[in-house]
């Protein structure tokens, strides 16, 4: 697929790098070696800046993508939800309920404070109630 959509590249389509660069194709080049590079248009009118990348660089075409067959995907997407159903590790019992218990004690905690807070107000509110008389 993804060759498909580097030969579809042409001047004039939008870009988008793998490194995040999205830019108008102004000049595709073949060097001597083989490899296509593309000159890319970058920033708005006034601030405008050109880049030359290799052509695997480019990540997506945002004026022509490439759609693959379909049906492909749909047995892929199959595929993908059986094996992470596989996936699934269940965790031991004791893991479990140990989780629990320390979910439950820190509940109890927490009351434990609040109860002990609440014990102290009354008692500063009981000593200067003490110490007016």
């Amino acid at each position: 697929m993804k060759e498909k959509m580097m030969d579809a590249i042409k001047k004039g389509d939008t870009v988008l790098t793998s490194a995040g660069v999205i830019g108008k194709v102004v000049g595709i080049d073949n060097d001597k070696q083989g490899y296509k590079t593309l000159t890319i248009e970058t920033g708005d009118e006034k601030h405008k800046g050109y880049m030359c990348v290799d052509i695997r660089s480019i990540y997506y075409n945002l004026s022509n993508p490439v759609v693959d067959n379909t049906s492909v995907k749909k047995e892929e997407k199959a595929e993908n939800k059986d094996q992470s159903q596989k996936d699934v590790i269940e965790m031991p019992e004791d893991i479990t309920n140990a989780s629990n218990d320390a979910d439950s004690k820190a509940e109890q905690d927490e009351t434990t404070v609040e109860q002990q807070s609440q014990e102290k107000t009354e008692k500063k509110s009981s000593a200067k109630k003490k110490s007016k008389k």
